[in-house]
């Protein structure tokens, strides 16, 4: 399966590359905005052993709780605890979540990551990665979004729920088994929803320029 979605993702990225022959077409993009929190936990590593939960991994030496969080780029980090819970985060590396993952305030991750327990979000998370899996339900609460760009996200078997919004913008989004959106915007032409079986709106599905396909059922 996914090797099959990296095919399809490879086929909508080279289709969208611009031709020297033709007038310039529109290329979505997607922008990080610079970190402007202070970030009161900083992975240093010093653990040499990339576990969240190992205190010796932090500058501070205290593993972060509810705090502003800065992951660099150059590591990879594992988080093994029931929950982990932060302020915001903004992480340039590799990360995985095995328990459930929480965030209170506007956050980025622009790198892969994976989400094997519950997620819920307070603020914004904005993510810019090659892959990006969740295998357990995301919670959005209102005015806050999920904004996926130029990444390949699989939703396995999850439901995506609460007031906020799924945003792929320039993504290829994989809804592998029975999967259910409260809101989906599509944003970007090579934007794209591929349904494996089945797929529910609940709410509001938004699509500019945008893709479904698959040979599920979206209702």
């Amino acid at each position: 399966m996914l090797i099959s979605l990296r095919r399809l993702w490879n086929t909508l990225t080279n289709s969208a590359k611009p031709d020297a022959k033709r007038a310039r077409r529109f290329r979505p993009c997607a922008e990080i905005l610079e970190d402007r929190v202070t970030p009161s936990a900083v992975w240093d590593n010093e653990g040499l052993d990339g576990l969240w939960e190992n205190p010796l991994n932090w500058d501070t030496d205290v593993v972060p709780v509810g705090v502003d969080v800065f992951i660099d780029q150059g590591f990879s980090v594992v988080s093994n605890l029931a929950e982990t819970s932060v302020a915001s985060i903004n992480c340039l590396s590799p990360i995985t979540f095995n328990g459930d993952f929480s965030v209170a305030a506007a956050s980025s991750i622009t790198a892969d990551v994976t989400f094997n327990g519950e997620v819920t979000l307070g603020g914004t998370l904005s993510i810019l990665a090659m892959d990006v899996v969740f295998n357990d339900d995301v919670h959005i609460a209102g005015g806050a979004s999920l904004h996926l760009a130029q990444s390949l996200v699989e939703f396995n078997a999850v439901s995506a729920d609460g007031d906020g919004v799924v945003v792929a913008n320039a993504s290829l989004v994989a809804a592998n088994g029975t999967v259910s959106f409260q809101n989906l915007d599509l944003i970007g032409e090579i934007s794209t929803l591929a349904v494996d079986t089945a797929t529910s709106i609940l709410g509001t599905m938004n699509v500019s320029g945008g893709l479904i396909t698959g040979a599920g059922t979206l209702t």
